[in-house]
């Protein structure tokens, strides 16, 4: 006895689609170290001025990256997956130097907690 799924080619191929969709489901990997953070842009008036990166936690710090303009809001909220660099040196020495790798989420501008 044949699966009715089976008899059907067109439900085979539907089939098929939804399971290689749901099972292929997109998983960022990210380089070891990366590390998935939470908080807003601010404006520092150092250097001419430049864009300070402040975590939920308290930390600051510097993106680098060619996505970082997307984020530079004054008091713009994000979700973000960075990477530190402990290779490089900021210009404008306002917190850890970290590579912007993914942005996850940009918070409609009324979002408050």
């Amino acid at each position: 006895m044949t699966h009715k799924i089976l008899q059907n080619p067109s439900r085979v191929l539907l089939f098929s689609v939804v399971f290689l969709l749901t099972s292929c489901a997109s998983t960022k990997e990210y380089p070891p170290g990366s590390i998935k953070v939470e908080g807003e842009m601010r404006q520092a008036n150092v250097e001419g001025g430049c864009w300070v990166f402040k975590a939920k936690n308290g930390q600051t710090y510097e993106l680098i990256g060619p996505d970082v303009k997307q984020l530079q809001k004054e008091g713009r909220r994000v979700e973000v997956v960075i990477n530190p660099r402990t290779d490089l040196i900021g210009f404008c020495m306002v917190g850890k130097i970290v590579e912007l790798i993914d942005i996850i989420k940009i918070y409609p501008e009324l979002y408050q907690d």
